[in-house]
């Protein structure tokens, strides 16, 4: 068996001719903390139970990956979820045409050098015609309306908190009964 670097993992989700691969983790689904508490049982312990959103896939596309390293972070502390990140909205719109069917939530940042989130997010409703959830992170909020009137589902603002995210989150991917 191979050994990998942490942090060196492949995405959950890889493109290869045109067809699309799930890498299925067994990596353990909790950070044991110096008093042996698991963060995301005791997160789960003061909120609410999340397991349905364990196996639940997000693409995150920022330019900056330390915004990308840092919603990973926070989206592990809220389930077992993957994540499928790209720094540039071209990638994206290739997963999301390949391998659309999997992804539950698109994290969407607004600012990116090739090609503007705003443009993902047209691409996405109307070449696309998806209704996949897009959540817009930014730290410019004066768009806000425009860009839930061209199909965002909601909007976050930077810096922003776990229950911050976690509550945008819950309203489009609720519990299902």
């Amino acid at each position: 068996m191979q050994k990998v670097k942490y942090g060196k993992l492949p995405p959950p989700l890889f493109l290869n001719n045109g067809n699309c691969y799930i890498i299925e983790s067994k990596l353990p689904d909790w950070t044991i903390t110096k008093t042996g508490e698991t963060v995301r049982n005791r997160y789960k312990d003061k909120h609410m139970n999340l397991d349905h959103l364990n196996g639940k896939t997000f693409l995150i596309v920022d330019d900056d990956n330390f915004n990308i390293q840092l919603i990973k972070t926070m989206l592990d502390k809220l389930a077992n979820v993957k994540v499928v990140s790209t720094d540039k909205g071209s990638e994206a719109l290739t997963v999301l045409k390949v391998c659309g069917e999997y992804i539950d939530m698109v994290l969407l940042d607004l600012q990116m050098p090739e090609m503007k989130g705003e443009d993902v997010l047209e691409a996405i409703r109307d070449e696309m015609q998806s209704d996949v959830p897009v959540l817009i992170i930014s730290v410019n909020g004066l768009e806000e309306q425009e860009l839930k009137e061209k199909g965002a589902n909601d909007f976050v603002l930077k810096p922003f908190e776990l229950d911050d995210l976690k509550t945008k989150i819950m309203k489009y991917l609720p519990k299902e009964n």
